[in-house]
């Protein structure tokens, strides 16, 4: 399992971006929204040199496609490999790219790169066709969303940065973010676009173990994600998204280890983190299972998590 591979080919496909503007993403404007429960970034597409704000949510029917499990692989398996490079300066801050291999390379090769990992598919995953490209998440993610009934043409053409030709400044400072989670929800198979969106987070889990086990857990998460930027105190962009990862690996973990096997990087991983951190793999599972739980009331009586 190559989790770069996922973390990119899930970021493209919910950004409905070009293939090669992916090594623009960058730590240094994300966020996790708490009231949208929604990883929020801004995309930046050199081509018509316009910035969008784009959120990613919790995906609604498998972890294979979800944002966040995605994510937390990438940072937890390569993290060690790509994000102690040094920080590039751009201007007069420092950025952090999320995919800082990507970054020096021009958009014309990035686009080549992930045609080619894509091409090594072909015969091995149904689906994937010789003449496949990096170019054909734009198409199909549109197909995704105008496949819901209940997401108009405007969030659509918001979404794939496919602007008006006279566009009302009004009408997009007001509809514009509203328009992008609703996409969003749809990218992420919801029916229901409207409805809340929660996240798994390990928040759930207190008072539901002990104060004991909730430290050692905070410890895990921790060493897990020691290469998440932005998020070692509360104060910072990204310290409730930690949570956030970690409570959506917990809530797919059994599903993780019957589809890539406990000797896999991310299981292999997370289990040996644990058992230093003094947590067992019976106790992992059985978090995860509360987790969703939780998770599931949660989003049954509209709650906030």
């Amino acid at each position: 399992m190559n989790f770069i591979f996922r973390a990119l080919t899930n970021t493209i496909r919910l950004a409905v971006g070009r293939a090669g503007e992916v090594g623009l993403f960058n730590w240094n404007d994300s966020v996790f929204q708490e009231d949208d429960q929604c990883f929020q970034n801004t995309w930046f597409q050199p081509k018509t040199g316009r910035s969008d704000t784009m959120t990613f949510v919790h995906d609604a029917n498998t972890w294979l496609l979800d944002y966040h499990v995605s994510m937390a692989g990438y940072l937890i398996t390569c993290g060690s490999k790509y994000m102690s490079e040094p920080v590039a300066k751009e201007g007069r801050r420092d950025t952090r790219w999320i995919f800082p291999s990507l970054h020096k390379i021009s958009p014309e090769n990035i686009s080549k790169h992930i045609t080619r990992m894509l091409k090594q598919l072909v015969g091995h995953v149904d689906g994937v066709y010789a003449d496949v490209s990096s170019h054909c998440w734009k198409h199909g993610a549109t197909d995704d969303m105008t496949a819901n009934e209940m997401l108009d043409i405007v969030p659509v053409l918001q979404r794939g940065a496919w602007y008006f030709e006279a566009e009302s400044a009004g009408f997009i400072y007001i509809a514009k973010r509203r328009n992008d989670i609703r996409a969003g929800k749809a990218l992420a198979g919801y029916d229901n676009i409207k409805a809340n969106v929660h996240a798994p987070s390990t928040d759930l889990l207190k008072g539901m173990i002990t104060d004991e086990k909730f430290l050692a857990l905070t410890k895990m998460m921790e060493k897990l994600f020691e290469f998440l930027p932005f998020s070692t105190v509360k104060t910072d962009s990204l310290f409730s998204y930690r949570n956030v990862l970690m409570g959506s690996v917990l809530s797919n973990f059994k599903e993780i280890m019957n589809e890539l096997g406990k000797s896999n990087s991310l299981c292999v991983a997370v289990v040996g983190t644990a058992n230093r951190a003094g947590i067992q793999l019976v106790e992992l599972l059985e978090w995860g299972d509360y987790v969703s739980i939780v998770y599931d009331l949660c989003v049954c009586f509209n709650l906030s998590s």
